[in-house]
């Protein structure tokens, strides 16, 4: 059973939560890692706690929409070392996870170009992105569960410990 991880913006949360709760139903809540600043423990730097999270996933699926890159509200540019969580997930998971996943949604039909990235996110480019249009998509990421993953979900209350996703 594939450890996976999800990064992703809040403006892509919706798309992020038909993706997590299709991996938590398929490999199980304890197998799917998302929103690490939840568990954040005190006195822990967030890069640090988010390379040692990962550093136990098979896959990453990086959720890409029109928010991803560019300026925040704030004037600042996104991605950069300073842009807490995003940069510390999906730098350390083009460092160190075996396979990554670029997942475009909510109108996104390619990745962004190599100068709206920062130079250690160019990693991205070898990896064959999804588009995701709607929930038939997530078969093209993670098969469909059958009815042993679904007993499982429901028995075992894996939904009563699904991370929230906002």
């Amino acid at each position: 059973m594939p450890r996976v991880y999800i990064s992703y913006r809040s403006s892509d949360a919706a798309a992020a939560r038909a993706l997590y709760q299709r991996a938590v139903m398929v490999y199980g809540v304890s197998q799917v890692l998302v929103n690490p600043e939840v568990y954040l423990p005190q006195h822990r730097q967030m890069g640090e706690y988010i390379a040692q999270q990962m550093s136990t996933c098979q896959q990453a699926f990086i959720m890409i929409g029109p928010e991803w890159t560019g300026i925040d509200d704030l004037g600042c540019l996104r991605l950069s070392p300073a842009d807490e969580p995003v940069h510390s997930e999906v730098a350390t998971a083009l460092e160190h996870v075996p396979q990554i996943v670029p997942v475009l949604v909510n109108g996104i039909r390619g990745l962004p170009a190599p100068d709206e990235l920062p130079e250690d996110f160019h990693g991205l480019y070898k990896w064959t992105p999804v588009v995701m249009r709607d929930l038939n998509d997530l078969n093209q990421l993670i098969h469909p569960p059958t009815l042993f993953h679904s007993l499982r979900y429901m028995i075992g209350f894996e939904w009563l410990r699904l991370t929230p996703i906002q």
